[in-house]
């Protein structure tokens, strides 16, 4: 059998076929690192065929964005990541005044 005939997929019902790929930023001194995943083939189409995937956290909701390129995937990421990027507002101090 030839190389190529080794990767023929047969056609199964919702399944996907998707590259992987990892970016790593910085903002501040935080660290982040992006999975951006490519539709090589599937039966579930994507708006793009870039796609990453934010989870949720205390500052945001969880969000998917996509691209036509992996990088302008992860480009969308990263701008809504710093954007929503805030100061955790401290905590309220008891005062010890008699209580």
């Amino acid at each position: 059998m030839s190389r190529a005939g080794s990767l023929a997929f047969r056609k199964v019902p919702m399944a996907e076929l998707i590259k992987e790929e990892r970016y790593i930023f910085s903002i501040g001194t935080e660290e982040h690192v992006l999975r951006v995943q490519e539709l090589v083939s599937g039966s579930t189409p994507w708006p793009e065929p870039f796609r990453t995937h934010l989870p949720a956290s205390n500052f945001r909701e969880a969000r998917k964005f996509h691209g036509r390129t992996a990088l302008a995937a992860a480009d969308r990421a990263t701008e809504y990541i710093s954007s929503t990027v805030r100061e955790v507002p401290p905590s309220p101090r008891r005062s010890n005044s008699g209580n």
